[in-house]
């Protein structure tokens, strides 16, 4: 079996990768930015032909926490930390000023791009209810896995956000979160082809 994570980013994918090594689970790769097709490319060249028994995590959260997580980071790392952040996500940083006015990460695409079925094995699964899943996510990768870290809930940083740019990020991302909202919180998609 071949596993393989990928994330909206500022979704717990640290937590979760330290949670995999804990349980000492192996990756295909560690980088956790891919799209389906990307991951499609990669697992291919690593195995000369797409692995039979590939497996992919995709792990996702509610973009208005994404968003001001992102702008978070910008406060304790720096500009540079997001600039890598966007090209990580392939969007484009002369967006950055319009983030709150806009999907200016691309996040609903990527969103799209994944929850559904593809050539792989894939398990849909939402960062903040993510603990809640053991079970389900060792029956996924077929070996016992556990939150052996200690599971933290984010505060909401919503709550803390000024009423105009928090207008601006509900208006912007509404579709958007309204889909999230009504995804499952962990969902198995068959392989098909």
């Amino acid at each position: 079996m071949s596993l393989a994570i990928s994330t909206l980013g500022r979704c717990g994918s640290k937590y979760f990768l330290k949670n995999l090594d804990q349980n000492n689970i192996k990756l295909l790769f560690r980088w956790n930015h891919y799209y389906p097709q990307e991951i499609k490319k990669i697992s291919k060249k690593k195995h000369s032909f797409p692995p039979k028994n590939l497996k992919v995590i995709f792990l996702f959260a509610d973009p208005i926490e994404i968003v001001l997580s992102v702008k978070q980071r910008e406060r304790d790392r720096g500009y540079q930390w997001v600039w890598r952040h966007f090209v990580n996500l392939k969007s484009d940083i002369n967006d950055y000023k319009l983030i709150y006015e806009r999907d200016a990460l691309n996040l609903e695409r990527m969103f799209d791009l994944f929850y559904k079925n593809h050539r792989f094995e894939l398990l849909t699964l939402r960062y903040e209810t993510m603990h809640k899943y053991e079970d389900a996510i060792s029956d996924f990768i077929g070996k016992d896995f556990t939150f052996k870290i200690k599971y933290q809930q984010r505060p909401p940083k919503l709550d803390s956000t000024n009423n105009i740019d928090k207008d601006k990020l509900i208006k912007a991302y509404a579709n958007f979160s309204k889909k999230i909202n009504d995804a499952e919180d962990i969902k198995i998609w068959e392989k098909v082809g």
